[in-house]
């Protein structure tokens, strides 16, 4: 997913990197009850963060069981240099499924270009593919209100 913020690159990395912006981002969803920043480097280089989550559990179809919570971490490392932040998530599911993704930050004119990809790889026999399918589609739908956030906060940043 590719978006044109009408900002620039340090400004719109300072967002993406925010507590604000990342608590924002995590508790705007349905299955969020909780969500904590937490700063484990702030360098010249690089800035390493997580976010630490508790959400309801998903079902194999992808609807919310709100009788379940469920611990999850996302780990993020913003490259100051490249302009890229990695991250990866970890849950309660394990090794068995596999979802990280890069935000790339470009100059294009007086704005920046945010490339967003996200890889996703469930190890469950036989639902995996159905699940790995939810969970793009989730991700598609949360690409759209990010830009609205991102678009709304940068206006508010000045």
């Amino acid at each position: 997913h590719t978006m044109n913020v009408p900002a620039p690159v340090d400004q719109v990395a300072e967002l993406l990197m925010s507590e604000t912006y990342n608590v924002r981002m995590q508790t705007d969803r349905e299955d969020v009850t909780q969500a904590t920043y937490v700063v484990q480097e702030d360098s010249p280089a690089r800035c390493q963060y997580r976010m630490d989550v508790v959400h309801y559990k998903r079902t194999k179809t992808g609807k919310l069981d709100r009788s379940v919570l469920q611990n999850s971490t996302t780990h993020y490392s913003y490259d100051r240099r490249a302009r890229q932040l990695d991250w990866r998530y970890e849950g309660p599911e394990g090794k068995r499924v596999d979802v990280h993704g890069v935000t790339r930050l470009t100059p294009e004119g007086d704005g920046t270009r945010v490339h967003r990809q996200v890889e996703i790889l469930i190890k469950i026999p036989v639902v995996g593919k159905g699940l790995a399918k939810i969970v793009e589609s989730k991700f598609r739908e949360g690409f759209v209100s990010i830009e609205g956030t991102i678009r709304k906060m940068i206006q508010e940043m000045g």
